[in-house]
């Protein structure tokens, strides 16, 4: 073993033969404690021994990959995974060639973020993004496989809180303070029609039957779905934009001249100036879509195929966040009780008088 200490503590050169004694030998920088040198040094000469074609670096590899992405996945997934290698993957993992990966260069990135205060499923979903890489490398005869797997954090740590959806004054309140009449229309999909934020900023014209009150929508995988256009608001909305674009995507942003990531932001800002005190963001309207349908009395069925959803189980979250529905459900329960006797009968709270 050979590790020369080029800063204690900090940097360190790790020298190592992949191929054995007599194989070319190798030179690795490594930034982290001296102990993690070890560590990384031990998993190099144990893992990767294998010869392979070509080492790319991973930052060579990602315009192949990001060409790739272009032909599989709708545009606002590929802006969003751009977006996650050129502010975090790069910077840490550009200059590593593939068979320079270990589980300790892994544990190293992932304890960087969380320093940075980036949820665990956050984290996940960018090494989700690294993965995707390097199978698309070894794919291509590139390099070889990982001899180990990139792990995750356990699912009961990923796992996303209970939204707290905003009421449908809440949400009113909100898209009357957003700003924009392009975002207003974002808004309005996503709630109006139940649209995920990539299937809204990625709707076409010519995907558009106001005729018939109807949207194709694009959905995860490519999946295509019908989806009705379902208030007044919504069709004057897209009968204007329609009109106005005459062709192709109807929400670009002027900034990019490419559909929008995000309304984020804008949603944030509205929210604040409404005075509506909940986390709000792009898909809290989806939820909140969802949500309040099932507390008009929607067939949860229709509101599967509404959604797009795979099984029945993913639309049935709703009866589960919706808290006007599991508060007039628990008054069918309470209502029963009294009927049997179970409970006395309401007394009537006394009115104060004129």
């Amino acid at each position: 073993m050979s590790i020369e200490t080029i800063t204690p503590g900090k940097k360190y050169n790790i020298i190592y033969w992949p191929q054995g004694g007599k194989g070319k030998r190798k030179k690795v920088t490594f930034y982290g404690s001296q102990p993690d040198a070890v560590k990384h040094h031990a998993e190099l000469c144990r893992t990767h021994h294998l010869p392979t074609q070509t080492n790319p670096r991973i930052r060579q590899l990602f315009p192949d990959f990001l060409a790739y992405y272009k032909n599989e996945r709708l545009p606002g997934t590929v802006d969003s995974v751009a977006l996650t290698y050129n502010r975090h993957l790069l910077p840490f993992f550009g200059d590593q060639p593939i068979s320079h990966l270990t589980p300790t260069l892994i544990e190293q990135y992932k304890t960087k973020r969380l320093t940075q205060g980036v949820k665990k499923r956050t984290i996940d979903k960018e090494l989700s993004a690294l993965s995707a890489l390097i199978k698309l490398a070894q794919e291509m005869d590139l390099c070889n496989p990982l001899p180990f797997k990139i792990k995750r954090f356990p699912a009961k740590q990923t796992k996303p809180p209970i939204p707290r959806i905003p009421t449908q004054q809440e949400v009113q309140a909100i898209f009357d303070n957003i700003k924009g009449d392009k975002k207003k229309g974002l808004f309005l999909l996503m709630y109006d029609g139940g649209l995920r934020k990539t299937e809204a900023s990625t709707i076409r014209a010519e995907n558009i039957d106001l005729g018939n009150d109807l949207m194709l929508v694009t959905g995860k995988g490519g999946k295509q779905r019908i989806v009705p256009i379902m208030s007044t608001r919504l069709k004057e909305e897209l009968e204007k934009r329609i009109r106005e674009t005459e062709g192709g995507y109807l929400y670009i942003n002027p900034a990019t001249g490419r559909p929008y990531i995000s309304i984020r932001l804008a949603i944030k800002e509205a929210a604040l100036r409404a005075k509506v005190n909940k986390d709000v963001y792009n898909h809290i309207l989806r939820h909140s879509f969802g949500t309040h349908a099932i507390e008009a009395g929607v067939n949860i069925k229709a509101l599967q195929g509404m959604m797009g959803h795979t099984t029945v189980k993913t639309t049935e979250i709703y009866t589960h966040i919706g808290g006007a529905f599991l508060k007039k459900e628990g008054e069918k329960i309470k209502h029963s009780r009294h009927q049997s006797g179970i409970l006395p009968p309401d007394i009537p709270s006394p009115t104060k008088p004129p």
